[in-house]
């Protein structure tokens, strides 16, 4: 009894420690069932990254593309369209609106009906005008905007030019304007696949949820959806809705490990365990430049997969 008594500390912490252990082996038991049904591994570029190359390096993006397929690259991932990326590509112009009253006026053919064009709503300070020679990109900016924002937000005073009542860098940077058909294509001609990151906006209601998937490829052609940033799509929305359209379009849903994006986790309990869910293992930018030579990064790489 007496011994018992000594040893009382020591036996109680090494049944909890028993329990823990236990535990742990049942979670690495259950990980290895289920990564055990693993069939297919994807490595996947993101197509900013890319294009940044392109610009920093002076090479074609259509050579580039074709270069990381040689080297086994199998899938591009091409997040949606923003204001930023869209003027980095050269493919639209943005201007303050101090900016803008600077400028020369229009060509003849389209000064008399531009300059005749009243806003309909207060020019704010942070105002920006847009323009591009692709009418039909304009459209499609146009349109997104106004599924997701006010009406009042923008104003289309020619076919050339958008007048928008809002800036910053959210709106500039992780406002999704919807994907460049011209981009899958690409890729396409290379062999790769391509995975889709959609931007999520507060407030987004069940019919732009549909619009949003509407004008999204099939399952067949897109390798998996995945959510940029820091929250799934719907969340803070029409949670619902967007669970309903991944059912029915029966798209494969990426989790990115080790980040944990709101709305995730219950959205993943609603799609069921029977659901097409794809592992994603990404390295940061910053934590690959500061901490990874490229063999460490690799070796990471190759210890996710196994």
């Amino acid at each position: 009894m007496i011994w018992f008594r000594r040893n009382l500390p020591g036996l109680l912490a090494g049944f909890v420690l028993l329990v823990a252990l236990c535990a742990a082996g049942q979670r690495c038991s259950l990980r290895l069932g289920v990564e055990h049904q693993d069939r297919f591994i994807e490595t996947v570029m993101d197509l900013d990254e890319i294009r940044r190359l392109s610009r920093e390096e002076g090479e074609p993006l259509s050579r580039l593309l074709r270069r990381f397929s040689q080297q086994g690259v199998s899938s591009i991932a091409i997040p949606e369209d923003t204001l930023s990326s869209l003027a980095s590509e050269g493919r639209i112009l943005l201007f303050s609106s101090a900016a803008w009253e600077a400028l020369h006026p229009w060509p003849e053919s389209s000064a008399e009906t531009f300059m005749e064009y009243k806003p309909r709503y207060p020019i704010i300070s942070g105002a920006l005008w847009v323009t591009s020679a692709e009418t039909q990109l304009l459209d499609r900016i146009f349109e997104r905007i106004q599924w997701k924002l006010p009406s009042s937000t923008a104003e289309r005073p020619h076919p050339n030019v958008l007048l928008l009542h809002r800036s910053g860098n959210d709106f500039l940077s992780r406002f999704g304007l919807g994907f460049s058909e011209s981009d899958r294509q690409l890729i396409s001609q290379t062999g790769m696949g391509t995975v889709l990151r959609l931007y999520n906006h507060p407030d987004l209601s069940p019919d732009t949820i549909d619009q949003i998937f509407n004008h999204l490829p099939p399952a067949s052609q897109v390798s998996a959806l995945l959510f940029a940033d820091e929250e799934v799509l719907g969340h803070r929305g029409a949670f619902p809705r967007v669970v309903h359209n991944l059912q029915v379009g029966k798209y494969r849903l990426g989790t990115v490990e080790f980040n944990d994006q709101a709305g995730m986790a219950p959205l993943l309990v609603k799609l069921g365990p029977t659901a097409p869910i794809v592992r994603v293992h990404s390295i940061g930018r910053k934590e690959l430049e500061e901490i990874y030579t490229p063999s460490r990064a690799i070796a990471r790489f190759v210890r996710a997969v196994r």
